[in-house]
């Protein structure tokens, strides 16, 4: 790492500064004209707010921040790779019988759907997002919204058209079921969003939200989502448990078996509208 004490910067919100200190664990102390003193972390203050004269310098902290972000990235893989086999080990060995009602309670599952005439085939590409802790502002304002951070779940925000079909997934259970009212579109972070710590710039899409009446929760079909899911990309991991990420492509085999759920219970005319299409 080069000796960045001395270097100027520019800050977006504090003007140009100069960098008077680096510590042992990489906290930066940079001191401004206007507000004095304030403190930074290296090298992600380089990717996200400020900016060095020195193209070197800068050059060297873009490339240390993206070591960082592939390093935190194999270690969260490994962690969930761990989890996962922890799961699949401590898994209870099915009787016989229990086989067997699983595979009752499936067929039953796939005979709703193939006896509800009134459902058709869709032209439309179907999406599974894991909205999580921010399920109700984006349910109360009509959209979702994702960072154009480059990562491929996020990323896929740009694939969304008009009339396509959302599957919203959060807590636990499938909560909702909507309609892209148009193409993905570029958007600033919406204010109800700014707690979560996303950079400003992201993509946006409208949605008709058709709210369940009951939220469908997908433990029952869990042992079918281990043999069904993608091998990449998946919105499941190998334990049939939803991923962290933001937006995925649903597999049609595992649509199918969500469908069969939500049509075991009685749904509103909107919700059987956009399923209509599923």
């Amino acid at each position: 790492m080069y000796n960045v004490t001395g270097t100027k910067i520019i800050s977006a919100q504090y003007g140009i500064g100069t960098i008077i200190s680096i510590s042992d664990t990489k906290v930066m102390t940079i001191t401004f004209p206007e507000v004095g003193e304030k403190r930074f972390m290296y090298p992600d203050a380089f990717c996200k707010s400020i900016q060095s004269e020195d193209t070197i310098i800068q050059e060297e902290a873009e490339a240390a921040w993206l070591v960082k972000l592939e390093k935190k990235k194999a270690e969260e893989a490994a962690r969930k790779e761990a989890e996962s086999q922890k799961k699949r080990e401590s898994r209870k060995t099915l009787t016989p019988e229990e086989i067997e009602s699983k595979k009752a309670e499936l067929q039953h599952i796939l005979e709703g759907i193939n006896n509800n005439e009134q459902f058709t085939e869709s032209t439309s590409r179907i999406f599974i997002v894991h909205q999580g802790k921010t399920y109700f502002e984006e349910y109360t304002g009509s959209y979702i919204w994702a960072p154009a951070s480059g990562i491929h779940h996020h990323e896929r925000m740009t694939d969304i058209r008009k009339g396509d079909i959302i599957v919203n997934y959060a807590n636990g259970a499938v909560q909702a079921i909507s309609e892209a009212l148009c193409d993905w579109f570029y958007s600033p972070r919406p204010s109800e969003l700014h707690g979560y710590g996303w950079d400003n710039a992201g993509y946006r899409v409208q949605l008709r939200y058709q709210k369940l009446s009951n939220p469908v929760k997908l433990d029952v079909i869990q042992d079918n989502i281990i043999n069904l899911r993608a091998k990449i990309y998946s919105s499941f991991d190998s334990a049939g448990n939803a991923c962290q990420g933001y937006l995925y492509e649903l597999e049609t085999s595992i649509g199918k078996l969500i469908k069969g759920l939500i049509l075991q219970k009685v749904q509103s005319d909107g919700v059987l509208k956009v399923m209509n299409r599923f």
